[in-house]
């Protein structure tokens, strides 16, 4: 027994098919909006009016910082989140309805891809020729010149229709490369998706040959919605060896004089160079890395700034390097380690001292030897200025294996350790990005300098005189319509009869 009123149970029905007709007709007119060429450009106009709100409002700032520096419109920088923009809801939504709107298209081309093409029932003539021949062989040689002679293809021709359409080019048809390019930019647009939500990067330190288990430890978007980690990636990295390349350049030695740096500035004396060890700078690092899965090596590479390392989705970049310095104070068997550049309190001082990043490697000198590097570092130690003030002064430059005084202590750098820093980013988006990158610049190059020709003709007689109207359109930096008319023209009156002079009258 049914508790729903009998009144009710009329008018449902009908209420349901409005319902879905109006549903419909909303969805219709839905896809038309996004399938059309007018909400593209009206897309593309406030894409480029947020690049350049992009470009005024300094991306990636903190929003304290931004105030701090006396920024402006401070209300609309928070509402709109103008300093993180192209992570914006408005952008991304922005973005989202492009992505529809090329989908839309692209699907719209496609289908008019097996559509046959539609021509007028006529055209205007760009060309008209005189024709020595009836009608009939007329239409029968240009017939043979266009399909064998210039290699045309018949298009559309139908009995009884004046017009005969045909066309030459690549087998790739125009309509197809337009087609190839949209599909290329959505495949962009789906590579950039897989980069927002899943890529992430971070930064490791290999010692030398000590093997490191790779765990990651940041996550991409998607995966920080859901409070997850990454799964590990199940191998380690060992670093077989680090070296560094330096460059001998020469710097100039800037006279201390004044009436000297005045002479050099006007030309009247010749600059002078030095060169020490401030004249070297770096032309490469270098890793020699293995992946191990367990202890078994399943790759090996070298890599420098320019030639990472991929495997397993990650790929690893040389970014640069952490050096560990070991000293010996007096005759201690036991040496003191510390990093380049940082505080270390030796026994029996007050204040710290420090020691510069020693360079370790090989020098390409200016004369193009080259020679290996002596690794020697730049002992300081802290002080107090007259002020309060904390700075830092130099007490001597020390070689490795060699020694210096500081405050009756002999001070050996004992050693030098390097080890490489390296970056690391998984991007699933990169390898789409490449290939649909390629796609469109393929695809667009085809149509830039690719040539396409569109040939319509009719053969017309009038006072026993026959003609042809020639109609030529033409596509691609390769196409030539006025050589192909001169062409055509050649091949039908070249077996004409010319008349010879006559010879002169006696």
């Amino acid at each position: 027994m049914s508790f729903i009123p009998e009144r009710i149970k009329s008018i449902y029905p009908p209420f349901r098919a409005g319902l879905r007709e109006n549903l419909r007709v909303t969805t219709g007119r839905i896809y038309r909006k996004l399938s059309s060429l007018v909400t593209s450009v009206y897309i593309l106009s406030l894409m480029a009016l947020f690049y350049l709100i992009g470009t005024i409002f300094p991306q990636g700032e903190n929003i304290d910082d931004y105030v701090k520096a006396g920024g402006k419109y401070i209300f609309l920088v928070r509402s709109f989140n103008l300093l993180d923009f192209f992570s914006s809801p408005l952008f991304l939504l922005l973005a989202v309805i492009l992505f529809l709107n090329l989908a839309m298209c692209s699907y719209e081309r496609y289908l008019s891809l097996f559509t046959p093409a539609v021509f007028p029932p006529t055209f205007k003539p760009t060309y008209t020729f005189y024709l020595t021949q009836d009608m009939k062989e007329g239409d029968h040689e240009v017939r043979g010149i266009l399909t064998d002679e210039l290699r045309f293809r018949s298009v559309t021709e139908k009995k009884g229709e004046p017009w005969v359409v045909m066309e030459k080019g690549p087998r790739i048809s125009y309509r197809w490369l337009t087609w190839i390019y949209h599909a290329g930019i959505i495949l962009c647009f789906a590579g950039i998706i897989l980069t927002y939500l899943f890529a992430f990067e971070g930064e490791l330190t290999l010692k030398p040959r000590a093997a490191t288990i790779f765990t990651p430890d940041k996550t991409g978007r998607f995966t920080g919605l859901f409070k997850e980690h990454a799964s590990l990636p199940g191998f380690s990295l060992l670093l077989d060896d680090f070296s560094a390349e330096y460059a001998q350049s020469p710097r100039l030695d800037y006279p201390a004089d004044k009436l000297s740096r005045l002479a050099t500035g006007l030309g009247w004396k010749a600059p002078a160079y030095k060169l020490d060890d401030q004249s070297m700078s770096p032309k490469a690092w270098k890793s020699k890395i293995k992946v191990l899965k367990g202890s078994v090596p399943v790759n090996e590479k070298t890599i420098d700034v320019n030639y990472p390392l991929r495997y397993g989705g990650y790929t690893f970049y040389q970014e640069g390097y952490e050096q560990l310095l070991k000293i010996r104070v007096n005759d201690s068997f036991i040496p003191l380690e510390t990093k380049a550049d940082e505080d270390l309190f030796l026994p029996g001082l007050d204040t710290p001292v420090r020691l510069s990043a020693a360079k370790d490697g090989v020098l390409h000198r200016i004369d193009g030897g080259v020679e290996n590097i002596r690794p020697a570092s730049v002992l300081k130690r802290q002080v107090k200025t007259d002020t309060g003030e904390k700075k830092y002064e130099e007490v001597g430059r020390v070689e490795l294996g060699d020694s210096i005084l500081l405050d009756g202590r002999k001070i050996t750098l004992a050693g030098v350790a390097d080890s490489s820093t390296l970056s690391y980013r998984y991007d699933p988006g990169a390898k789409v990005l490449w290939w649909a990158g390629i796609l469109v610049i393929a695809a667009m190059s085809m149509r830039f300098f690719g040539g396409w020709y569109l040939v319509a003709y009719r053969l017309v007689e009038k006072d026993r005189i026959v003609s042809i109207d020639l109609y030529v359109s033409t596509r691609g930096l390769g196409a030539n319509g006025p050589r192909l008319a001169k062409r055509i023209e050649s091949a039908l009156s070249r077996n004409d009869i010319r008349p010879s002079l006559l010879p002169p009258s006696f």
